[in-house]
């Protein structure tokens, strides 16, 4: 097939012609991929969106919220990345969709390379054709149309009705293609693209983002500086794209003086053989220093030295070879002919496997600053419990004393209401300290979790003071020996007591000669303190566990849910774009 002739550039032409019904038979299988895709993406979009700070109470100047609010605004910028990447993908695919039926060719290189000049060329037979050679190529090839597609506003002003009436690529010394243009004829579209390294630099970032739509990639260098480090910079980034690139030195001409019947004058030709070879050559050798996996993507692993100027200056078949354009028709047609239907069917299936490669990446990314925001809600969440923990033990190391103090003073008039009130007076005033701490920390939103919080009072179940008593057993025999007998039985709780004051603690039965007497022994209020004690501790522990637990369910929990859904969306995602990755590899080496 490498063998094909082409002798001009209408037979060209017609090889793109001869294929023109072919590519309506490729199957549009990447139709599948992309909704699987897509759909897993705009799960992670709406989960995303979903702020999560929207519904929670914690206070504006709160270190949490400062911190999450930093970071999801982070992420709702990664997320823009996103759409304005799918956006950038679909505009694409929606192009190449439209120019499913050909072979898309995508023109690149500097400014002043000579792209419009080829394309225009390629059309009419002239790289600056006039409207006379306009008319007359519409009559041979009717479908024959130029169109625009985006632009960047810069330079020529283009526009979808001047490029109709135009009908060709603008050709001047200043750089002149500021948008996304081409011409489509049956079997090829040729796109006409700013200028790689242009002097405005949204006509250069332009160009970049159509090359993944492109069957295959043509980049000229002019022959007066060929193989320039921004050149072959520039053909490095284009072969990471994974597409085929042919390399074409252009403009491989030269005016020179003759004098004809003693008169001078100016004539034009190609460059000597050993000048193109020369830079053919060199261009060559700097290619190859390329690494090997980019370099595959060479098409033949050669350069094309050619003129459009002398390929329309003669017009023959002898000046078609000279010009260097036979060459270079030969492989792209030999390639249009063979390959054509499998590059169609490959470029979009590698377009959308570097997306998903893309967005693996990009999912990671999102995912570490999920996790951070994970990390910083514990970090929120436990600092709460610690002001929980230290409200507990304020009320635990501060009560006490003051319970049993209280006990004290009421057991004398066993006022067990008295107590009771104290109780309760000590459990707010301890209380309302405690939450001192937490109001410091969260602010107003705290006060209203203290008037939704259920009021425990479990102290109206306390027992009431009273005395202890113990019974003694005593043996009369007389009312001396009786005093004995009993101080002996009460040891020291009588000794160097009056009988009168003994009296009132004991009720002997002096009938008998033998029995037992109640003697009271003290009271019980240190256990009625220690009881209270512990009710208002686990009371009021139980009273700050409920603010708390409140607290971080409507300052915290929708960050929580937020995450989780997140995270899980990303893990979802991740596992469909590695499994599309997987799936489109099967179908290009099939």
């Amino acid at each position: 097939m490498n063998n094909i002739s082409i002798n001009n550039r209408e037979e060209l032409l017609s090889v793109f012609k001869e294929i023109a019904q072919d590519f309506n038979g490729v199957a549009k299988k990447i139709d599948v991929h992309e909704k699987t895709i897509k759909d897993a993406l705009e799960k992670v979009k709406l989960s995303v969106l979903k702020d999560p700070l929207e519904t929670s109470y914690l206070p504006k100047e709160h270190p949490f919220r400062l911190t999450a609010n930093e970071m999801y605004i982070e992420v709702k910028e990664q997320l823009l990345d996103w759409i304005k990447t799918i956006e950038t993908y679909d505009k694409g695919t929606n192009f190449k969709k439209e120019f499913g039926d050909s072979l898309l060719i995508f023109v690149y290189g500097k400014v002043k390379a000579g792209k419009s000049s080829l394309g225009n060329y390629l059309a009419y037979g002239n790289p600056d054709p006039t409207p006379k050679d306009i008319a007359q190529e519409k009559i041979k090839i009717p479908s024959l149309e130029y169109f625009w597609r985006d632009g960047t506003g810069k330079n020529e002003q283009m526009s979808k009705e001047k490029m109709a009436t135009q009908q060709c690529f603008g050709v001047g010394h200043l750089e002149t293609t500021s948008s996304i243009q081409g011409f489509k004829i049956p079997g090829l579209t040729w796109i006409d693209s700013p200028g790689l390294g242009s002097m405005n630099k949204e006509n250069g970032a332009l160009a970049t983002e159509y090359i993944t739509n492109a069957d295959l990639v043509v980049f000229t260098t002019q022959s007066t500086s060929p193989g320039r480090k921004s050149d072959l910079d520039g053909i490095k980034d284009l072969l990471t794209k994974n597409k085929p690139l042919a390399v074409l030195i252009t403009k491989c001409d030269e005016y020179f003086e003759d004098e004809i019947n003693n008169e001078i004058i100016q004539s034009f030709r190609m460059k000597s053989k050993k000048d193109q070879d020369d830079q053919k050559n060199y261009v060559n050798d700097e290619l190859l220093k390329l690494p090997v996996e980019l370099q595959k993507n060479l098409l033949n692993k050669q350069v094309f030295p050619l003129s459009v100027r002398y390929a329309c200056k003669y017009n023959d078949s002898h000046g078609w070879g000279e010009s260097g354009l036979d060459v270079f028709s030969k492989k792209i047609g030999a390639i249009a002919k063979a390959d054509s239907i499998k590059i169609k069917q490959n470029t979009p299936l590698n377009n959308l496997k570097s997306f998903c490669k893309l967005f693996v990446v990009k999912s990671n990314d999102l995912k570490i600053k999920t996790n951070d925001l994970q990390n910083s809600l514990q970090e929120g969440r436990e600092r709460l419990k610690k002001l929980q923990a230290n409200s507990q033990l304020l009320i635990k190391t501060s009560v006490r004393r003051q319970i049993e103090d209280l006990a004290e003073h009421c057991i004398s008039n066993k006022d067990n209401q008295a107590f009771i009130q104290g109780c309760r007076f000590i459990q707010s005033e301890q209380l309302t300290k405690a939450s001192e701490i937490i109001l410091q920390e969260m602010g107003n939103i705290f006060q209203s979790i203290q008037r939704q919080t259920e009021q425990l009072d479990n102290l109206d179940d306390l027992p009431g003071f009273e005395d202890k008593h113990q019974r003694r057993s005593y043996k009369k025999s007389s009312n001396r020996g009786l005093f004995s007998s009993l101080r002996r039985g009460l040891g020291d709780i009588v000794s160097g007591i009056g009988l009168e004051t003994i009296g009132g603690w004991i009720k002997p039965d002096f009938k008998s000669n033998s029995g037992s007497v109640s003697i009271k022994v003290g009271d019980n209020s240190q256990d009625i303190a220690r009881l209270a004690y512990e009710k208002i501790v686990t009371q009021s522990e139980l009273h700050i566990k409920q603010w708390c637990e409140s607290l971080d369910q409507q300052c915290f929990e929708s960050i929580a849910v937020w995450i989780e859904s997140v995270s899980d969306v990303l893990e979802v995602l991740n596992a469909v774009l590695n499994n599309q990755v997987i799936n489109i590899d099967q179908e290009i080496n099939k």
